[in-house]
This record gives structure tokens, sequence and C-alpha cells, in this order.
């Protein structure tokens, strides 16, 4: 619906590897061999069905190579938005302007009334 291309990456070989297959007492994971195979049919699939390309990582170093040609293949205009929070400075000054003018008002009236 929203035209979003996924790129699917087929990690490890097929064979045995070292997984998580129980928990510990202390509740760290127990390791141990297990059968691996990746469903590259499936990754394939996905893939195809949303324009993206299948890539295979058998080690760190091809996984970087594949990271750096996706970003060469999606180049895509990012909108950005930003929001400003403007502290106001002004308030104080103009409490103290008003209280000023009310002090000028309340000593014209009184204090320094003129009587001509």
């Amino acid at each position: 619906e929203f035209d979003i291309k996924t790129y699917t990456i087929g990690l490890g070989t097929n064979g045995n590897a070292l997984s998580p297959v129980a928990y510990n007492e202390d509740g760290s994971y127990r390791y141990g061999m297990r059968q691996v195979e990746i469903d590259e049919e499936l990754l394939k699939a996905i893939a195809d069905a949303t324009g993206g390309q299948y890539f295979r990582a058998t080690d760190n170093e091809k996984l970087e190579a594949i990271y750096d040609e996706i970003n060469k293949l999606e180049k895509t205009e990012v909108e950005e938005f930003k929001y400003y929070k403007y502290e106001e400075k002004f308030r104080p000054w103009i409490l103290l302007a008003g209280a000023l003018l009310i002090v000028e008002w309340f000593l014209r009236n009184t204090l320094f009334r003129s009587f001509i």
C-alpha cells in the first residue's frame, strides 16, 4: 500500500551453530549446537513481492558490504519538521513597567499633587 521496498538478508551459514537451547537456574541461557537452515526461498519471495532484493551474508565483512550496497540503492527524500520552544522573557519587564506606572499614578495623585 505504501510502496515500501524490503531488502532481506540471509545471515550466517547453513549447518550447525551455537544457539540458546534452555535457561540455567540463574536465568542465563544455556547454549548448544543446533541445525540451522536459512529459508532463502521465503526471503527471496518477500524481497520480490515488495520490489526489494535478497542478499546473503556469511560474515561481518560481507554484511557491511551489503549495507553499503543497500544505502546506494535506496535514496529517499525525508521531510523533516523542526519545532522550537521559545522561552518568553518579557513578562517580568511588563510587570515591572506596570508597577512603575501604578507608583507614578499614585505619587502624582498624592504626594506630588499640584495645587494650581
